[in-house]
């Protein structure tokens, strides 16, 4: 903001939704390669809510987006105006991952490398945090217990490790990890021997936890003529969906408002269109992310890593 210091303005923060909706996209040619990293360079600049990375296990290019809407306008803009040949898979659910209970387990690394000990040790404890609270990680060391540079070591790797959660590598949100103790030697400790032992600490803590996963809860407005409200609110329910109250509008009309689970809200707009004769409309808004039933993850996770 540019303003006078003596009467500063400052306006709130523009906080952009994560996105919760991925597509894979890879180019048909070696010269579409280079064009698309370019190309999607330029969008994610133009759109906050537009994310590019990378599956480290497939090694497929995904970008992320608010609904399938907004993926179908950023593809259309690749093909269009950046002239880019690609291939474009189906849209997938963004998931996130979490933990049930508070769990604590101890990491030891103690081993012989080209000849030189190393040695490590360092105990993790995780708790779960209400909806919608991210994630932080907290040290909890005793002021010297260890030094300055193993306790930033620790730090980045726990960071760095609840990026990519244990049942698929989705995000973990919703977690507490503190680093609760730890013990170095000072001949054998070094920075590799403290990585390692803080990935055996979080990964026993997460096993312990019982880490499950959160789906994307939408928030539904659906404008509908009263002929068709007792459809729309039939077809929300086998969604998933609930219910939050219904709003009367000029001619006839009901706002129909409800949460949805993303994973049921593929092309409704089609489904909405042949119940209401063409006329009925929606909108969708990201709400939070929430856990589902214990049957719908276990289809979920089938499907993800292909095991029955």
């Amino acid at each position: 903001t540019l303003c006078s210091d003596k009467h500063p303005v400052q306006f709130e923060k523009i906080e952009f939704p994560e996105p919760v909706i991925s597509i894979a996209i890879e180019p048909k040619t070696k010269g579409d390669q280079e064009k698309l990293g370019g190309a999607l360079a330029k969008l994610a600049l133009e759109d906050p809510s537009f994310k590019v990375s990378q599956n480290d296990e497939t090694g497929q290019m995904l970008i992320s987006g608010m609904g399938e809407l907004h993926l179908e306008i950023l593809v259309d803009r690749l093909l269009r105006e950046h002239k880019v040949d690609a291939n474009v898979g189906k849209p997938q659910v963004a998931y996130k991952e979490t933990i049930a209970i508070e769990a604590k387990a101890e990491g030891i690394c103690q081993r012989t490398v080209g000849g030189k000990s190393q040695f490590a040790r360092v105990v993790v404890a995780v708790r779960p945090m209400p909806r919608s609270s991210g994630s932080r990680v907290v040290n909890l060391l005793a002021p010297k217990k260890i030094p300055k540079e193993f306790e930033y070591v620790i730090e980045k790797s726990l960071k760095e490790s609840i990026a990519s959660g244990p049942i698929v590598g989705f995000q973990m949100i919703d977690i507490e990890v503190d680093i609760a103790d730890a013990t170095f030697n000072e001949n054998e400790s070094n920075d590799i021997a403290f990585q390692v032992a803080t990935s055996m600490a979080l990964k026993d803590a997460l096993n312990k936890a019982k880490a499950f996963l959160l789906e994307p809860v939408m928030k539904v407005q659906v404008l509908v003529p009263e002929d068709n409200v007792g459809d729309v609110i039939s077809d929300v329910s086998t969604r998933r969906g609930r219910i939050l109250n219904m709003l009367p509008r000029p001619g006839n009309w009901q706002a129909v408002n409800a949460e949805v689970p993303l994973a049921t809200m593929f092309g409704y707009s089609t489904i909405l269109r042949s119940k209401t004769q063409g006329r009925g409309t929606f909108t969708l808004e990201f709400d939070r992310y929430d856990s589902m039933p214990s049957t719908v993850e276990k289809e979920v996770l089938q499907r993800l890593t292909g095991l029955s």
